[in-house]
This record gives structure tokens, sequence and C-alpha cells, in this order.
């Protein structure tokens, strides 16, 4: 009866290992690195394009460029690709004085688009200007968001889950640039109090 119970044991526990191998983790997952180090998190002013207009933003992030691109990168990169910049967006607001918007999830996708190679090209990212090579971002933003309308700001909410992808950006030899959404990591966790949840979808196109 002990070997049949050790044989049983042996069997489950060999089950259980296999289950956490093969299990796509990568997909949905508690991350702790929605957030950005008090002496690293940094301010810039770009625009952005909702509804056919340039509107002006100031966006507070975070960015680490890797140069030459580095292998191990995290979160979000299941097959180890080399990844040329990791950026974690945190706040947003529009200072031009100009039409409400009335949608969070508008404001964060033309920033998230507008921050991306084919959309500005090389701002964010100059030290890894490299036309000839593919270009492997890794850019996460809040799940879960306050939205001040009058002042126009979206910005995360405390120990909010949050929304990474990994996006290649390749420059063809006709000059056109292509964006490939490789993986998309979403945290199901509910989001608390009046806070609002932004859908995780990468923002392909330029102008929201």
């Amino acid at each position: 009866m002990s070997r049949q119970h050790s044989f049983l044991g042996v069997f489950v526990c060999t089950l259980l290992l296999m289950a956490a191998m093969f299990h796509p983790a990568t997909d949905t997952f508690a991350q702790d690195i929605c957030g950005c180090p008090p002496d690293q998190e940094q301010n810039a002013t770009i625009t952005i394009c909702v509804g056919g207009m340039n509107r002006t933003v100031i966006v507070a992030y975070c960015n680490k460029n890797y140069c030459p691109p580095e292998r191990g990168v995290q979160p979000c990169n299941p097959d180890n690709l080399p990844i040329n910049a990791r950026t974690i967006i945190r706040k947003v607001c529009i200072i031009d004085g100009g039409p409400i918007v009335a949608d969070p999830q508008v404001i964060m996708n033309a920033t998230v688009a507008a921050m991306g190679i084919c959309c500005s090209g090389y701002h964010f990212f100059p030290p890894c200007k490299d036309p000839q090579a593919p270009f492997h971002w890794l850019v996460t933003t809040p799940k879960c968001v306050r939205f001040d309308v009058a002042a126009q700001c979206v910005y995360a909410c405390d120990n909010t889950p949050c929304c990474t992808h990994l996006v290649r950006f390749t420059q063809t030899t006709t000059g056109e640039c292509i964006t490939d959404v490789l993986h998309s990591c979403d945290d199901p966790v509910d989001c608390e109090g009046d806070c609002i949840r932004l859908e995780c979808r990468y923002p392909v196109e330029c102008c929201w």
C-alpha cells in the first residue's frame, strides 16, 4: 500500500509540474512592474493625434534603452527576443486647451501610438536608431486609471494592474514602417473603487 501511495504521489507531482510548464502564463499574470522608480520617472511634451487633430500632451513615463539590444528583458517576452527599449507610461495630460476629449482610452491609445517608432520615428529612442534592424519595444500602460475630465489627465491608480505589449517595428527598403504586435500580457485583476479599466490592445493606428 505504501508503494502505491508513493507512486501516486510522484504521478500527481509530475502532472502538476507539466501543467506549470505548459500553461501559457505570459498571457495573464499579476505584474508588479507598473510603476516607475521616483528617480527614473520623467516628463515629455509630445504631439498626439486625436480625431484628425494634433494635440499637445505631457506624458509621465520611464524608459530604458538597450543598445545593443538585450535578451532576458521581461515581462511579456516569452521567446526571449532581444529588446531595444522598455517603457512604462504612468500619466498623460492634454495641455493645449483644445476641444475636450471625453474618453481616457482615446488619450492613452493616441499617446502610446505617438511614442512608437512607426508614428514618431526615433524621437524617444535616439541611442538605438538602426533602420536596418527590427526594433523590439516592451511598453506597459496602467489597466486601472482615474480620469480628470476638466484637467484632461489620465493617470494610474495606486497598485494598478497593467498591460504590456511586445511590439516589433520594421523599416522596409521602400521606406514603409511595419508594426507587428508579437505578444500582449493582460493582468485580469479588477479595478478598485472609482478607477476606470482600460482595454489591453496595442494601438497600431497613429491617429485616434
